[in-house]
């Protein structure tokens, strides 16, 4: 007959286990990887105010038009073109969260003035694009876009610039590692998604990379591979996403690359703030391409 203490020792022993096996299970259920939904609400999260697609349809210093295509899994997607009248080169637009094809007019002039055509889209659960909004969705978006430009509007991959802002730099980097381009822009963007996160939230901290999410929209290591020429553009006072980040993609990038930090900008205010430098950049990453 086992003594009581030993036995009292072995259920405690057992219990103690047990409660560390639950903490463990629910930690990991807890984390970016596995508690998407919770996630996804952070990260997409818009801050409510939408831009003029009024605006948009009178618009009228270039040839416009509307396009409509579909993403791969047939999910309905809605973009915008905007012809330069002379120029051959194109930038593909990936937005940031809270952004839709009526605040992207803001930033097409700003492409259009620097001496390209854009095209600017929605990601599926943005703006009046249906559908909800995942990293796996905005990559698989932003490969579309890339794909339609090339295969229905004609543009060749070597007159494309993959231009992502915000949220849209991940997407950006993504694309460029799987499709041709003749230059990449990467403007107030993230080092990468787990570190943006985890400067946001603290509670983030205690995760290690394998249980973010996939696609990993790692932008500082994406350009330490081959890459098109680079142009990465960040505001001094942007309060969203510190300027840190941009210097840490640009240090580690290999090749081609550029490096412009707006002095009077933060997060969305750059054409506002610093207008006729934000086009100058662009002018002269567009020229040093061609």
């Amino acid at each position: 007959m086992r003594p009581p203490g030993v036995t009292i020792m072995k259920k405690s022993t057992k219990l103690m286990a047990g409660f560390a096996l639950a903490d463990l299970v629910l930690w990991i259920a807890l984390s970016p990887r596995f508690a998407t939904r919770l996630y996804h609400s952070k990260l997409f999260k818009s801050n409510g105010v939408r831009g003029s697609m009024d605006l948009v349809r009178q618009y009228d210093e270039v040839e416009t038009s509307p396009i409509d295509f579909q993403a791969k899994d047939g999910t309905p997607l809605r973009g915008w073109l905007y012809k330069h009248p002379t120029s051959k080169k194109v930038f593909i637009y990936n937005q940031g969260r809270s952004s839709d094809l009526g605040k992207a007019l803001n930033y097409a002039k700003v492409m259009l003035a620097a001496g390209a055509s854009v095209f600017s889209y929605e990601y599926r659960g943005f703006g009046d694009t249906p559908g909800e909004p995942s990293v796996v969705g905005i990559c698989e978006d932003g490969l579309t876009a890339y794909d339609y430009v090339v295969e229905q509007l004609g543009y060749e991959p070597e007159d494309i610039i993959i231009y992502g802002e915000s949220l849209g730099a991940g997407v950006a980097a993504y694309v460029s590692e799987r499709r041709k381009a003749a230059g990449l822009v990467l403007q107030s963007g993230f080092a990468s998604l787990e570190r943006i996160g985890k400067d946001m939230f603290a509670a983030l901290r205690v995760y290690p990379s394998w249980l973010f999410p996939r696609p990993k929209l790692d932008n500082a290591r994406a350009v330490t591979k081959n890459h098109p020429p680079l142009l990465v553009i960040h505001g001094v006072h942007d309060e969203v996403i510190p300027v840190h980040h941009s210097r840490l993609i640009f240090d580690g990038a290999s090749g081609s690359k550029q490096l412009v930090h707006l002095p009077n900008s933060g997060h969305t205010d750059l054409v506002e703030a610093d207008g006729p430098a934000f086009v100058g950049a662009l002018q002269n990453f567009l020229t040093a391409l061609a």
